[in-house]
């Protein structure tokens, strides 16, 4: 049973009540068009590649706690968290290599999650979203999502680095 399965219920509560808070009126009103555009392209890109096994780097930027920010490795396998681990974050009391708690795994997520929170961001009209994205397998690269305006600390912001595929793993070492 894969971990993510009791994390997926508790990552779409925590990103519509994220999102519920949205933009108050009248403090933003970007034009979402070209965003939209860019995430659509790269979701297809993302789509047309056919990566079902993938690990890559997440982390998080925030002031919050370590087990929040990361950062961690996460390997993905038929669209579902396989495993999740800290790498690098053991300034926060975390030791490299433990794995994260069944708890956290909501701030942890699949390429496929961080498109439709970006999709989501975009579709409730939050105050700013700006993505980047991988020129040839279109995950994205950093995700900065800043739902109000008027409230600190309550942005998203990700980065995605070192995405290996599963034809990665297999390819012999020279």
């Amino acid at each position: 049973m894969p971990l993510a399965r009791s994390a997926v219920a508790s990552l779409t509560l925590l990103a519509l009540a994220t999102l519920a808070r949205g933009a108050s009126a009248g403090s933003c009103t970007p034009d979402f068009a070209p965003v939209e555009r860019e995430l659509n392209a790269a979701r297809a890109r993302w789509t047309a590649s056919r990566t079902t096994v993938y690990n890559f780097r997440l982390a998080r930027t925030c002031l919050c706690d370590a087990r929040l920010a990361g950062p961690f490795r996460v390997r993905v396998e038929d669209g579902a968290i396989r495993a999740a681990i800290y790498q690098g974050a053991a300034e926060g009391g975390i030791p490299d290599g433990t794995r994260v708690g069944e708890a956290d795994l909501a701030n942890v997520y699949t390429i496929d999650q961080m498109f439709n929170l970006v999709a989501a961001a975009i579709a409730k009209k939050v105050c700013s979203v700006q993505v980047s994205y991988d020129a040839v397998l279109g995950h994205p690269t950093k995700i900065d999502i800043d739902f109000d305006k008027e409230t600190a600390d309550e942005e998203l912001r990700l980065t995605v680095s070192d995405v290996r595929t599963a034809a990665a793993f297999t390819k012999p070492a020279r």
